[in-house]
């Protein structure tokens, strides 16, 4: 069974993707909405410090993230492990 942090999770993951690629108006606004709906609905342990902490790890994992897949990407061949097979 998930955590409510883990279900916080997997709903923010989801309908920050689906608004992203609907390109909807006012998306920002929709998605604080509906993510404070889940909260109350289906995360009702969580509190808005706890929700705040858990965006603040969000963007650090993201921007670690970010600078991970930059090195991938200039070193694609070393690590998909191309340069290994050559």
């Amino acid at each position: 069974m998930l955590t409510d942090r883990e279900k916080w999770l997997v709903h923010f993951c989801n309908i920050f993707t689906m608004s992203s690629m609907a390109e909807m108006p006012d998306r920002h606004h929709m998605v604080l909405h509906m993510m404070e709906m889940i909260r109350r609905e289906r995360c009702r342990s969580l509190t808005d410090e706890n929700i705040d902490k858990l965006l603040e790890e969000i963007n650090e994992e993201m921007l670690g993230g970010k600078n991970m897949l930059k090195y991938f990407m200039g070193n694609a061949e070393r690590c998909l492990g191309v340069e290994d097979e050559m």
